[in-house]
Protein backbone atom coordinates (compact mmCIF):
# COMPACT_ATOMS: atom_id res chain seq x y z
CA UNK A 1 0.00 0.00 0.00
CA UNK A 2 1.22 3.23 -0.93
CA UNK A 3 2.68 5.33 2.29
CA UNK A 4 0.03 7.41 2.72
CA UNK A 5 -2.53 5.26 2.79
CA UNK A 6 -0.47 3.21 5.53
CA UNK A 7 -1.44 5.02 8.73
CA UNK A 8 -5.13 5.30 8.81
CA UNK A 9 -6.83 7.86 11.70
CA UNK A 10 -9.31 6.71 13.49
CA UNK A 11 -12.71 7.33 11.93
CA UNK A 12 -16.00 6.91 13.51
CA UNK A 13 -17.94 3.53 13.38
CA UNK A 14 -21.29 5.81 11.98
CA UNK A 15 -21.48 6.19 8.74
CA UNK A 16 -24.27 8.31 7.44
CA UNK A 17 -27.52 6.20 5.55
CA UNK A 18 -25.62 7.23 2.06
CA UNK A 19 -22.15 6.34 3.31
CA UNK A 20 -23.59 2.99 4.57
CA UNK A 21 -25.20 2.43 0.89
CA UNK A 22 -22.31 3.34 -0.85
CA UNK A 23 -20.20 1.13 0.92
CA UNK A 24 -22.34 -1.99 -0.10
CA UNK A 25 -22.55 -0.53 -3.84
CA UNK A 26 -19.03 -0.01 -3.64
CA UNK A 27 -18.53 -3.79 -2.65
CA UNK A 28 -20.47 -5.61 -4.90
CA UNK A 29 -18.71 -3.43 -7.40
CA UNK A 30 -15.33 -5.11 -5.56
CA UNK A 31 -16.42 -8.11 -5.64
CA UNK A 32 -16.96 -8.01 -9.54
CA UNK A 33 -12.95 -6.58 -9.55
CA UNK A 34 -13.09 -2.90 -9.69
CA UNK A 35 -9.88 -1.88 -8.73
CA UNK A 36 -11.41 1.85 -8.86
CA UNK A 37 -14.18 0.90 -6.23
CA UNK A 38 -11.94 -1.12 -4.10
CA UNK A 39 -9.76 2.70 -3.55
CA UNK A 40 -13.13 4.30 -3.45
CA UNK A 41 -13.88 1.82 -0.20
CA UNK A 42 -11.03 1.34 1.52
CA UNK A 43 -10.73 5.19 1.84
CA UNK A 44 -14.34 5.34 3.07
CA UNK A 45 -13.63 2.34 5.82
CA UNK A 46 -10.00 2.27 6.69
CA UNK A 47 -10.25 4.67 9.38
CA UNK A 48 -12.85 2.55 10.96
CA UNK A 49 -11.29 -0.58 10.58
CA UNK A 50 -8.25 0.75 11.80
CA UNK A 51 -10.35 2.15 14.76
CA UNK A 52 -11.64 -1.61 15.50
CA UNK A 53 -8.48 -3.53 15.37
CA UNK A 54 -6.63 -0.21 17.66
CA UNK A 55 -9.88 -0.68 20.30
CA UNK A 56 -9.18 -4.11 20.57
CA UNK A 57 -4.82 -5.04 20.15
CA UNK A 58 -2.25 -3.28 22.24
CA UNK A 59 -0.62 -1.78 19.78
CA UNK A 60 -0.53 0.57 17.05
CA UNK A 61 1.41 -1.45 14.89
CA UNK A 62 -0.37 -4.46 15.29
CA UNK A 63 -3.60 -2.06 13.73
CA UNK A 64 -1.95 -1.35 11.29
CA UNK A 65 -1.14 -4.90 10.28
CA UNK A 66 -4.58 -6.21 11.12
CA UNK A 67 -6.07 -3.48 9.14
CA UNK A 68 -3.84 -4.37 5.58
CA UNK A 69 -5.00 -7.86 5.94
CA UNK A 70 -8.29 -7.08 6.35
CA UNK A 71 -8.30 -4.98 3.24
CA UNK A 72 -6.72 -7.96 1.56
CA UNK A 73 -8.83 -10.50 2.49
CA UNK A 74 -12.17 -7.67 1.29
CA UNK A 75 -10.41 -8.18 -2.02
CA UNK A 76 -9.87 -11.80 -2.17
CA UNK A 77 -13.66 -12.67 -0.82
CA UNK A 78 -16.10 -9.41 -1.92
CA UNK A 79 -16.95 -12.06 -4.99
CA UNK A 80 -19.20 -14.13 -2.32
CA UNK A 81 -20.36 -11.01 -0.83
CA UNK A 82 -24.49 -10.23 -0.92
CA UNK A 83 -26.23 -7.80 0.20
CA UNK A 84 -28.99 -9.82 0.72
CA UNK A 85 -27.53 -12.37 2.63
CA UNK A 86 -24.70 -10.57 4.69
CA UNK A 87 -26.12 -7.25 4.76
CA UNK A 88 -25.04 -3.85 4.42
CA UNK A 89 -21.16 -3.60 3.25
CA UNK A 90 -19.93 -1.80 6.01
CA UNK A 91 -21.56 -4.15 8.45
CA UNK A 92 -19.64 -7.49 6.84
CA UNK A 93 -16.27 -5.38 6.79
CA UNK A 94 -16.27 -4.53 9.78
CA UNK A 95 -16.90 -7.94 10.98
CA UNK A 96 -13.67 -9.14 9.28
CA UNK A 97 -12.12 -6.58 11.01
CA UNK A 98 -13.46 -7.77 14.08
CA UNK A 99 -12.32 -11.19 13.41
CA UNK A 100 -8.97 -10.30 12.15
CA UNK A 101 -8.33 -8.01 15.23
CA UNK A 102 -9.38 -10.97 18.10
CA UNK A 103 -7.71 -13.39 16.15
CA UNK A 104 -4.15 -11.69 16.06
CA UNK A 105 -4.72 -10.74 20.26
CA UNK A 106 -5.68 -14.51 20.45
CA UNK A 107 -2.49 -15.55 18.38
CA UNK A 108 -0.11 -13.18 20.19
CA UNK A 109 -0.56 -15.20 23.68
CA UNK A 110 -2.15 -11.96 25.40
CA UNK A 111 -0.92 -12.32 28.74
CA UNK A 112 -3.41 -9.33 30.47
CA UNK A 113 -5.92 -10.75 32.75
CA UNK A 114 -9.61 -10.00 32.05
CA UNK A 115 -9.72 -7.77 35.01
CA UNK A 116 -6.84 -6.21 33.55
CA UNK A 117 -8.26 -5.96 29.74
CA UNK A 118 -11.95 -4.64 31.67
CA UNK A 119 -9.75 -1.66 33.02
CA UNK A 120 -7.77 -0.88 29.58
CA UNK A 121 -11.04 -1.37 27.55
CA UNK A 122 -12.77 1.44 30.27
CA UNK A 123 -10.15 4.02 29.43
CA UNK A 124 -9.22 3.14 25.88
CA UNK A 125 -12.72 1.70 23.97
CA UNK A 126 -13.65 4.70 21.32
CA UNK A 127 -16.17 6.90 22.06
CA UNK A 128 -16.84 7.79 18.68
CA UNK A 129 -18.79 4.53 17.66
CA UNK A 130 -22.58 4.63 16.61
CA UNK A 131 -22.60 1.49 19.07
CA UNK A 132 -21.15 3.76 22.13
CA UNK A 133 -24.23 5.59 22.91
CA UNK A 134 -26.59 2.62 22.96
CA UNK A 135 -23.92 0.77 25.18
CA UNK A 136 -24.32 3.45 27.61
CA UNK A 137 -27.70 2.87 28.41
CA UNK A 138 -27.00 -0.49 29.20
CA UNK A 139 -26.18 -1.34 33.00
CA UNK A 140 -23.13 -1.52 34.08
CA UNK A 141 -22.45 -5.02 34.04
CA UNK A 142 -23.59 -5.74 30.36
CA UNK A 143 -21.88 -3.09 29.21
CA UNK A 144 -18.58 -3.79 30.35
CA UNK A 145 -19.40 -7.74 29.19
CA UNK A 146 -20.16 -6.51 26.03
CA UNK A 147 -16.86 -4.47 26.04
CA UNK A 148 -14.98 -7.20 26.90
CA UNK A 149 -16.71 -9.57 24.15
CA UNK A 150 -16.26 -7.46 21.87
CA UNK A 151 -13.51 -5.54 22.46
CA UNK A 152 -11.60 -7.84 24.41
CA UNK A 153 -12.08 -10.84 22.75
CA UNK A 154 -13.15 -12.54 25.71
CA UNK A 155 -15.79 -16.11 26.08
CA UNK A 156 -18.95 -15.43 28.12
CA UNK A 157 -16.66 -18.07 30.00
CA UNK A 158 -14.06 -15.50 30.67
CA UNK A 159 -16.40 -12.80 31.22
CA UNK A 160 -17.84 -14.89 33.67
CA UNK A 161 -14.71 -14.85 35.67
CA UNK A 162 -13.84 -11.21 35.43
CA UNK A 163 -17.60 -10.63 37.00
CA UNK A 164 -17.66 -13.89 39.73
CA UNK A 165 -20.94 -15.19 37.93
CA UNK A 166 -21.46 -18.59 36.76
CA UNK A 167 -20.73 -18.61 32.99
CA UNK A 168 -24.75 -19.44 32.39
CA UNK A 169 -25.19 -15.97 33.64
CA UNK A 170 -22.31 -14.65 31.72
CA UNK A 171 -24.02 -15.43 28.78
CA UNK A 172 -27.50 -14.34 29.76
CA UNK A 173 -26.04 -11.04 30.84
CA UNK A 174 -24.51 -10.70 26.74
CA UNK A 175 -27.84 -12.09 25.11
CA UNK A 176 -29.99 -9.85 27.14
CA UNK A 177 -27.25 -6.38 26.37
CA UNK A 178 -27.22 -7.70 22.62
CA UNK A 179 -31.17 -7.40 22.69
CA UNK A 180 -31.34 -4.27 24.19
CA UNK A 181 -29.09 -2.95 21.79
CA UNK A 182 -30.93 -4.43 18.73
CA UNK A 183 -33.93 -2.98 20.09
CA UNK A 184 -32.93 0.59 20.81
CA UNK A 185 -31.13 0.46 17.06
Amino acid sequence: MPDSLSRPRVASARLSSTESGNSTNLLVSVGAGDEHAFAQLYQLLVGTVFGIARAILPNTTWAEEVSELVFVDVWRTACRYSPDHHGGGFEWVMAIAHRHAVDRLRSTGDTRSPHDMLEQLTTSVPEQTGAQSGLVALPPIQRESLELAYYGGLTYTEISEVHCIPADKAKTLLRDALISLRDRG
